[in-house]
């Protein structure tokens, strides 16, 4: 008699919420960011053309995720850098966006896009102008070389991981890695 009671009492609660629907919508203007976006190079991808690269003699190929063009490790003293070349639709994100990822990777906080401009140098390379930067954190030891390198529809990553002497060691045959990168 209960179960009866219980089941009319939610039928007739159905049954009433059912009356006329009103489908409410709102209008929210777009967030604008907090700070102004750093500019990409604007840099020409020929079509349907492949890229490649010069390969600095220090440095092995390794296996890397799927995700990855290209892996590589760079011992130094007992230390390996791990570099990765990776490829992104559009700008990838952008200058700031990314660069703050890594500063957050490596234990440090994020900065604004003006104190960022400071810590990147602009690079000329075969894809034309790209951004580096090296990113350390002292206390733990461990560093990022990082380039942006713009190209057409698609912006490629190089980052090397390593701690900060290996960084420092590497960087000058990073750089010259990523000016070779070029489309044959």
């Amino acid at each position: 008699m209960v179960h009866k009671a219980l089941l009319t009492c939610l039928s007739v609660f159905i049954i009433l919420s059912c009356g006329d629907d009103h489908i409410r919508t709102y209008t929210l203007p777009k967030q604008v960011q907090s700070q102004p976006e750093m500019d990409l190079p604007t840099n020409v991808e020929p079509a349907n053309l492949q890229l490649s690269w010069t390969k600095p003699d220090g440095w092995q190929p390794s296996e890397g995720s799927s995700m990855r063009l290209a892996s590589f490790d760079f011992p130094n003293k007992g230390d390996t850098g791990d570099i990765s070349l990776i490829q992104l639709g559009g700008d990838g994100g952008g200058i700031a966006a990314n660069i703050n990822r890594w500063r957050t990777q490596l234990g440090l906080q994020p900065v604004i896009a003006s104190l960022i401009e400071n810590e990147i140098s602009r690079i000329q390379g075969k894809l034309g102008e790209y951004i580096f930067t090296h990113i350390r954190n002292e206390e733990s030891g461990q560093a990022f070389l990082c380039a942006i390198i713009p190209s057409g529809k698609v912006t490629f990553f190089v980052k090397m991981s390593s701690n900060t002497e290996t960084a420092a060691a590497g960087e000058v045959d990073f750089k010259s890695f990523c000016s070779s990168l070029h489309f044959k």
